[in-house]
């Protein structure tokens, strides 16, 4: 367990140095504006502004993903991330290769780097009322952009997936929004989105109706969604979404036990699998607070101090690795069975 314990520090570290550096309002000063014209915009045409090496052969394979990675950069000093430092291009690269490691020899990948926001502006943003995104709005248009230029340029008509976690995942609800209104031809080719760590809400469908939220194991054209707590968690910004059980694909409150779990994966700094757990945790909806509410043992132990209690947002994709795979293969073979 200790073991374990030092693997998800390794992960929850970058987060940890942002609240580290204070959560205070930080003025937009004239360094700042110059940062954020100085930082480069990725040019889609380029193989380096992929954070996975593009596929060499894509027609091999018949379904494509298109995944954003979740926030990696903190300094107080920069509104955005620039993609030209090597060490951050490592940071998205690092994370967008273990979350795409379950997709690698089933579909084609393709992960954008993107001038994300800068942690502390990013949550000062989600924590107001309105929420304020116009610090995530560079990142935003710039996964737009790639989106675009995937389609154009990369796709050729296949089946496609969507994925991201965390700020991630406010991207593909993004482009679900703004890229693929109702009568877009692309939204005929969507698989499924996979929006975790970040609530859909009522008055997002409300509001754009070609959002579908899942409602199985293998629908599709669906939104799927949860975000993972404990019992009796605080509340938090990522309560107030329309979830689905990743271990059982159901939207009631039905438990799934720990065998449903087809396996836990947790990654070495190097980004290779120091440890698979099946069985790992089982779990139900919170239907109220639209979570997904696991049955650790000691749950507590997978908390961060800079997260509300009982919040284990660097779960939602690691807790339910194996399944999260399994699930992309069924909806992709149903949409292609359909298909044809």
């Amino acid at each position: 367990m200790k073991f374990l314990l030092r693997l998800l520090l390794l992960v929850l570290l970058p987060v940890m140095l942002w609240y580290a550096a204070g959560c205070a309002v930080l003025p937009e000063t004239t360094a700042e504006v110059r940062a954020l014209q100085a930082a480069v915009e990725p040019d889609y045409a380029k193989p380096e502004s992929w954070a996975v090496p593009l596929p060499e052969n894509p027609s091999a394979l018949p379904v494509d993903v298109f995944y954003v990675y979740p926030t990696v950069f903190v300094d107080a000093a920069h509104p955005v991330m620039d993609i030209a430092v090597p060490a951050l291009r490592h940071r998205g690269e690092l994370i967008s290769g273990e979350h795409t490691m379950m997709f690698r020899g089933k579909f084609n990948i393709f992960a954008p780097h993107y001038r994300q926001a800068e942690l502390n502006r990013a949550l000062r943003g989600l924590s107001a009322s309105p929420q304020d995104l116009s610090s995530m709005e560079p990142g935003l248009e710039d996964i737009r952009r790639a989106f675009r230029h995937y389609l154009e340029h990369r796709n050729n008509g296949r089946p496609f997936l969507l994925m991201g976690h965390s700020q991630g995942a406010m991207a593909v609800l993004d482009l679900l929004k703004n890229e693929l209104p109702p009568d877009s031809p692309a939204l005929k080719q969507l698989v499924a989105a996979y929006v975790i760590g970040w609530p859909v809400t009522k008055e997002d469908l409300e509001a754009y109706p070609q959002l579908r939220m899942a409602r199985g194991e293998c629908d599709t054209g669906v939104v799927v969604s949860w975000n993972t707590e404990a019992p009796g968690a605080e509340r938090s910004i990522f309560c107030g979404g329309i979830a689905i059980n990743p271990l059982n694909w159901r939207t009631d409150e039905q438990p799934a036990p720990k065998e449903a779990n087809r396996g836990a994966v947790f990654f070495r700094p190097d980004g290779s699998v120091a440890l698979e757990r099946p069985g790992f945790c089982g779990g139900a909806l919170d239907l109220e607070r639209g979570t997904m509410v696991v049955d650790l043992e000691s749950p507590q132990k997978y908390e961060a101090e800079f997260f509300p209690r009982g919040v284990l947002h660097m779960g939602d994709v690691l807790f339910f690795y194996r399944n999260i795979a399994e699930n992309a293969a069924k909806r992709a073979e149903t949409f292609l069975n359909l298909r044809h």
